[in-house]
């Protein structure tokens, strides 16, 4: 009896299966008109694609399509990458934000086929190798030197937090209650909103996936060394100033600092990890070339030669700036021949400092280094001690006035660290953006010559 019974359950339903395949009626809703479908199909309603597994397999193709043909032809204009950057992060991603809010796609298939898409992209742009971290160099805030562009993960989850949001505050007793029904405390979004309430957890949300960028992005030996230290020496506003500048520059000179800031120069020390190269000795002083290397520390006299001359350039910059600021009874005293003011060979015996600024009874010392990122501290200190009994070099005509030496640090690709006593002590303005701006760009394309000529 009971197998009767199960043969004729399983014929029911196979027939209940194959009848309603066959006579489901056109269902009217709202404006629209839903046609009969079958059970392994799929629909559009409203512009959102409905299909009966909710795995939304036709939505994430039509998506990544989408993406791909906008991002290739993103990629054929010709135009300068920071350009594409720009449109990319303005543009292209504004339009999936209809997708974003009414799918709730999984992280793993945004990080994996959306990001990554994406990925590919900004790495061909910029002529990144592919041991690259892109992706959260990208991500990172622009006060860790990355480009502050949210990846579709993130954009995903924070459109979730303002959807959950929209169902716990609605105005109709029955979203709320949906919301009641739903709501999970080991989700995300619902736990940090009825926690924090939703400004607080929207910032908190940014604030968390921004750490998880940085951290990955900061911890990588090689590639985020630099941005580590940037983070820490300089200040946020002249990281800021220092990107504008650079989005103006030239697409390869562009491209080179970017690389360069990533420690992604093709340097013998990189060719040779890459399996490109069977030696990393610098041809000229014979010492490992590496990223710091090209840039700072080769002891050949010709790139000794270059390294002072991009010395002297931001030098000069610097001083026919003092000199435009200087007010009564203050004198320039410079290590260069500048018109106008003085050598300061007048003022100390056996040291030459770069700048320094005499007022009545003080010598307000400036000392300029040109150092390489990872040396922005360390330059300091070995400056502030070399010039530590200072004062005891004076000559017979200032033995009676009072010395204090500050340090002013411009990396080889531009970022500037000014101590602030030194501007308050002369009575002179802090450094213009337009002045930090030019500095930071006589030293990116000095660099860039050097690199060149490696």
């Amino acid at each position: 009896m009971d197998i009767r019974l199960d043969k004729c359950l399983t014929f029911g339903a196979a027939m209940c299966k194959t009848k309603f395949q066959q006579i489901l009626p056109t269902v009217a809703l709202a404006k629209g008109k839903i046609h009969s479908v079958l059970l392994e199909g799929h629909f559009k309603y409203l512009g959102k694609i409905f299909d009966f597994e909710l795995k939304y397999t036709i939505p994430k193709q039509e998506m990544a399509d989408k993406l791909g043909k906008m991002l290739n032809t993103l990629s054929a204009l010709k135009i300068r990458s920071q350009t594409k950057l720009k449109i990319f992060s303005r543009y292209v991603t504004a339009q999936f934000t209809f997708e974003l809010k009414i799918y709730n796609f999984t992280d793993t298939y945004l990080s994996s086929v959306i990001d990554k898409l994406c990925t590919f992209h900004i790495r061909k742009w910029l002529e990144f190798p592919a041991s690259s971290c892109v992706n959260e160099w990208a991500s990172a805030p622009i006060k860790f030197c990355g480009l502050g562009i949210p990846t579709f993960a993130h954009r995903a989850g924070r459109m979730r937090l303002t959807k959950r949001n929209a169902l716990m505050t609605s105005k109709n007793a029955a979203i709320r209650d949906l919301w009641s029904a739903s709501k999970r405390s080991n989700i995300i979004a619902d736990s940090m909103l009825e926690s924090l309430g939703r400004q607080s957890a929207t910032t908190s949300l940014k604030n968390s996936q921004s750490n998880d960028s940085v951290s990955h992005f900061l911890g990588l030996k090689s590639q985020g060394l630099s941005a580590k230290v940037v983070s820490e020496s300089v200040l946020t506003k002249n990281i800021a100033s220092w990107k504008q500048t650079i989005d103006l520059l030239p697409e390869h000179v562009f491209i080179f600092v970017r690389k360069a800031m990533m420690n992604q120069l093709p340097t013998l020390k990189n060719l040779k990890l890459w399996g490109r190269s069977a030696t990393d000795l610098c041809p000229r002083c014979g010492c490992c070339q590496s990223n710091k290397h090209v840039l700072s520390n080769c002891s050949s006299p010709e790139v000794l030669a270059r390294y002072l001359d991009r010395h002297n350039q931001i030098l000069k910059i610097i001083a026919l700036w003092i000199k435009s600021n200087l007010g009564e009874n203050k004198t320039l005293y410079c290590d260069l021949s500048i018109a106008g003011a003085r050598h300061v060979s007048d003022i100390f015996n056996g040291f030459r400092p770069d700048l320094a600024i005499v007022l009545r009874s003080a010598i307000i010392v400036g000392e300029l280094t040109i150092c390489h990122e990872t040396n922005l501290q360390t330059s300091r200190d070995f400056k502030l001690k070399k010039y530590a009994n200072l004062s005891s070099s004076r000559s017979s005509a200032f033995r009676h006035y009072t010395v204090t030496v500050h340090t002013i640090e411009v990396s080889t690709l531009g970022f500037v660290v000014a101590e602030p006593n030194f501007f308050k002590l002369a009575q002179l303005p802090n450094f213009s953006p337009a002045l930090t701006s030019e500095m930071s760009r006589t030293a990116v394309v000095a660099s860039r010559e050097i690199y060149c000529n490696r």
